[in-house]
């Protein structure tokens, strides 16, 4: 019964089917997935990656000039779209990124900036 399983979870896995007769152990190796991104994937990590930027530098400027803590207040968080180019794939996805992107790192160099300045 523990072969079956081993073979099952072997076959389910890679594709190979292993016969059980007589088998004692079964060492499972996986082989390393390689990931090719789909055009979603890829605009919002491209959309993520520009809204780090910018995220980064407004909030870097804002805790500089003592305003509160705010990233839908800048038209590039808001429109979302800010670097985009039609190869990178969906708009939509890359909104979504840069709008996550754009507050995570906002968020981050607002509190690092305004740390400084205490």
């Amino acid at each position: 019964m523990t072969s079956l399983l081993l073979s099952t979870a072997l076959s389910v896995m890679t594709g190979i089917t292993v016969p059980t007769a007589g088998v004692r152990a079964v060492v499972v190796i996986q082989a390393e997935h390689v990931h090719h991104p789909g055009p979603a994937e890829r605009a919002f990590r491209e959309g993520y990656r520009r809204g780090e930027r910018d995220g980064a530098r407004y909030g870097r400027a804002d805790a500089r000039h003592h305003r509160r803590p705010q990233p839908e207040r800048h038209q590039g968080f808001r429109e979302g779209d800010s670097g985009y180019k039609h190869r990178y794939g969906s708009r939509g996805a890359y909104v979504d990124g840069y709008r996550q992107g754009f507050q995570v790192a906002y968020r981050t160099s607002f509190k690092r900036t305004a740390h400084r300045r205490r």
